[in-house]
C-alpha cells in the first residue's frame, strides 16, 4: 500500500485517485494505506480524501504512475517524475519513457524550452526560413526556431551558399553530453555567459576539447 501522510483521517475514510475509489486502511488520524489503481503510466492523478460525513481533501496530482521502464527502484525515478511534474517531458506515446534513448538535437530544442519557459509555453510558429533542414510542418520545428531566435543555438553547420545561404540544423542528430553542457549553460546562465577556462576536472574531457573552451 502507499502511504498517504497528513492530519485529522477518521475511522472510515475513502480516498479516490483520479476519480476511483480505491482500497484503503486508516492507521491513525495521520496517515492512511492506500492500493494505488492501475492508471496511464507517466500520468498525474488527483487523490481526493473524504472522511465519513465530510470534509474532503485533494491533493492536485499528488500521484504519479510509474513509467514501466523507470520503476521506482530506478537512481533515474525522482529526476524523470521532476521533468513530468514540470512539464518539460512526458514520455513515448506508448507510454514508456526511454531511458535510455539517445535525445535527439530536435527533442533537445523542446526540452530546454519548457525548461526555460514553464508554465505550458508555446513558441511562434515556424517559417520554415532559419534552417535549410527544418521545414516549418517537421518535428519540433517552432521550438528549434524558438531556440535560434533566443541565441542558444546557430545550427550545427554555417550558412550554406547552396541551401539559399542559410545553416543547418540536423534535427536528427543525436546531442553529445559535451554539447548539451553549453545548451544548459546559454539557456540558464543567458546566452552571453562564458565559463572559466576548463581545468582539466575530467579525464576525458582535454583542455583543447572546443566544448571546454571560455
Amino acid at each position: 500500500m502507499v502511504p498517504i501522510i497528513g492530519n485529522q483521517f477518521q475511522n472510515g475514510a475513502t480516498v479516490t485517485v483520479n476519480g476511483v475509489p480505491v482500497t484503503v486502511s486508516v492507521h491513525n488520524p495521520t496517515r492512511i494505506g492506500a492500493t494505488m489503481p492501475a492508471l496511464t503510466p507517466g500520468g498525474l492523478y488527483d487523490v481526493v480524501v473524504t472522511n465519513p460525513g465530510g470534509p474532503s481533501s485533494a491533493l492536485p496530482q499528488a500521484w504519479f504512475t510509474d513509467f514501466p521502464d523507470v520503476p521506482a527502484s530506478s537512481g533515474f525515478h525522482a529526476s524523470v517524475e521532476r521533468v513530468v511534474r514540470d512539464g518539460i517531458a512526458s514520455g513515448y506515446t506508448n507510454n514508456t519513457y526511454g531511458p535510455n534513448d539517445p535525445v535527439t538535437r530536435a527533442q533537445m530544442a523542446v526540452f530546454l524550452l519548457r525548461g526555460e519557459h514553464p508554465g505550458g509555453y508555446t513558441p511562434p510558429p515556424a517559417t520554415g526560413g532559419v534552417f535549410f533542414d527544418v521545414a516549418a510542418t517537421d518535428f519540433a520545428a517552432d521550438w528549434i526556431e524558438q531556440l535560434y531566435a533566443e541565441g542558444i543555438t546557430g545550427g550545427c553547420a554555417p550558412p550554406d551558399p547552396q541551401h539559399g545561404n542559410l545553416p543547418r540544423y540536423c534535427p536528427n542528430n543525436s546531442v553529445s553530453r559535451a554539447q548539451m553542457a553549453v545548451f544548459l549553460l546559454k539557456v540558464f546562465e543567458g546566452t552571453s555567459h562564458m565559463p572559466p577556462p576548463a581545468t582539466g576536472v575530467f579525464t576525458d574531457c582535454p583542455l583543447g576539447d572546443p566544448a571546454l573552451a571560455p
